[in-house]
């Protein structure tokens, strides 16, 4: 969805602007993530968190790809990992509580990770209890999970290591 408005400078000068919002079609992974968390640039049909890796490499531009492709996420950097998170986020593929978790999880963890290990732990502190009387914390913490996992999926699909079901 996009809109273009007409104004007009001090000087009369007139200025267009054009406004654009993404939003997923009905229907759609999207949608549904977009119902459940937040994401202030909006939700592609098929967003990573939560997806099916096959079907979101069918729309993903092919230099998301291509970087995707070459992490090694059993060693990558915290600072990296946030980067990622936030691009995606920003590509509207992941969730802005997705891309908060990792942008704080790089303040108290700079080095590297091993992104299997960090998505074992979570779910350890969630089983735990360690979020108890703290939802926001554990929606965090959830959304985080999903946006790793389905990073780790995609970079294996990407690399044909994950076999397509639905081919």
């Amino acid at each position: 969805m996009s809109a273009m408005l007409d104004a007009r400078n001090d000087e009369g000068i007139r200025m267009d602007y054009t406004i654009g919002m993404r939003a997923p079609r009905s229907f759609t992974a999207g949608e549904q993530l977009a119902r459940e968390r937040p994401n202030p640039c909006g939700y592609r049909d098929r967003p990573v968190e939560k997806g099916d890796p096959s079907r979101v490499a069918e729309d993903m531009p092919k230099e998301i790809q291509e970087r995707l492709s070459r992490l090694n996420l059993r060693s990558i950097d915290s600072e990296d990992l946030r980067d990622l998170v936030g691009e995606l986020m920003l590509e509207g593929y992941v969730s802005q509580r997705a891309a908060t978790k990792f942008s704080l999880y790089h303040l108290d963890h700079p080095g590297k990770l091993d992104l299997t290990q960090w998505i074992d732990a979570a779910r350890a502190d969630i089983k735990k209890g360690t979020f108890h009387g703290y939802p926001v914390a554990l929606q965090g913490q959830e959304a985080g999970i999903d946006a790793a996992e389905g990073i780790l999926k995609l970079v294996d699909y990407l690399n044909g290591r994950l076999v397509d079901v639905h081919a």
